[in-house]
């Protein structure tokens, strides 16, 4: 049985490099990215982060999922599909993107009014292609 189930992990695992994973093995899941802390004016905006999942020729391969970790404690988190110029610092193979507006998604942290102090996200990102990513950003309210 385990050598089928091991098989079988293989098989799928090969036939799924060509297309859409099904899923991401928790093996290979990308470690937690720590994000520097954002600071944001009580009551006021933050974009915590832009995102986007984009093929060779710039289109999209699809919208990135987020689900919520740990909710901020003090303030609201949105998360907005909208056009972001694409960046890739250090990240081979994209560069006839670079520069162009892509669509994309913002995540954009409010705070609560009259709240000052520390504040922290998490969550995690399902990219189309399957892979993921959970973060990390702590807030400083002022």
């Amino acid at each position: 049985m385990r050598f089928l189930l091991t098989s079988l992990t293989l098989i799928l695992s090969i036939t799924a490099a060509s297309a859409v994973p099904i899923w991401t093995s928790p093996a290979l899941r990308e470690p937690i990215r720590e994000f520097p802390p954002k600071a944001v004016i009580s009551g006021g905006h933050v974009i915590l982060w832009n995102v986007f999942a984009i093929k060779s020729d710039c289109t999209s391969s699809g919208r990135v999922t987020f689900r919520m970790r740990k909710e901020p404690a003090h303030g609201k988190l949105r998360f907005i599909r909208t056009r972001i110029v694409a960046h890739y610092p250090g990240i081979p193979g994209h560069h006839a993107c670079e520069g162009k507006r892509v669509w994309g998604q913002q995540v954009l942290y409010t705070a609560r009014r009259g709240f000052t102090g520390r504040d922290l996200v998490e969550f995690e990102a399902i990219f189309p292609e399957g892979r993921d990513a959970l973060v990390h950003i702590p807030i400083f309210v002022r």
